[in-house]
């Protein structure tokens, strides 16, 4: 019989150190909170898991902080949320892919943690198969992310803010006016790059990352992978890396 939510546990209130912790269908678990674990091995497999809510998450993480643990995605996942007050310190997280993830302090948790608190602290996700990634109050040099065939779209590093609000429109950014005053090979790539810088930055003033992979941008310009490393070489934007 299919495993339904009733099923699952949440491993609350631990502290462990050098252990491996499971989240599958074997164990049952489903969710990690009130706990702080170091070097510890987190293997996440989603198959076989019932969704959570109406939100359709495969794992809950709230109120956690993780030291030096090693993260291990077991095939596709969509919608890993760390970001409800969980804290990441010399960490790493691989597999995957990952549709959606979401890693740092979300904004609508932001007025009750306070700014100088770092959720993300020397991590590396180079190992990750992200798709449409987004990393809340991360700064740039505290980050591994995976360069290309990854394309990642930055609000902020160091002193300079690329996603200020625009003069002429305030709904959209000042890197979304440099993508409409350049001139693309067509419009559809335009259009695509557009998408890729859409929304980053514009709803917090605290720094974010969005990370997406080339294939995505391509469908979406009907254009190949190799034309659009070209476009985004031209364009040279220091908000865009890869």
């Amino acid at each position: 019989m299919p495993l339904l939510e009733m099923d699952m546990q949440v491993l609350g209130h631990r502290q462990l150190r050098g252990e491996t912790v499971s989240l599958t269908k074997e164990t049952c678990i489903n969710g990690i909170e009130h706990c702080h674990f170091v070097d510890c091995q987190i293997v996440l497999d989603p198959k076989g898991l019932p969704a959570i809510g109406r939100v359709g998450a495969r794992f809950w993480f709230a109120h956690c902080s993780f030291e030096g643990c090693t993260f291990v995605v077991k095939g596709k996942l969509k919608g890993l949320d760390l970001t409800h007050h969980v804290r990441m310190v010399d960490c790493t997280l691989s597999g995957g892919p990952l549709l959606e993830p979401r890693f740092g302090t979300a904004p609508i948790f932001a007025d009750v943690v306070p700014p100088q608190e770092r959720p993300l602290t020397n991590c590396d996700f180079t190992g990750a198969d992200l798709r449409d990634a987004v990393f809340f109050r991360a700064a740039w040099r505290e980050l591994r992310i995976p360069g290309w065939p990854y394309i990642s779209v930055l609000s902020q590093d160091a002193d300079s803010v690329f996603t200020q609000p625009s003069p002429r429109l305030p709904a959209r950014t000042v890197l979304a006016d440099a993508v409409k005053d350049f001139e693309w090979e067509s419009d559809a790539m335009e259009r695509s790059i557009t998408a890729l810088v859409f929304g980053v930055g514009l709803r917090s003033n605290e720094r974010q990352i969005q990370v997406c992979h080339a294939e995505t941008v391509a469908q979406r310009a009907d254009a190949t992978v190799e034309q659009v490393r070209a476009a985004l070489d031209r364009f040279a934007h220091p908000a865009i890396r890869y």
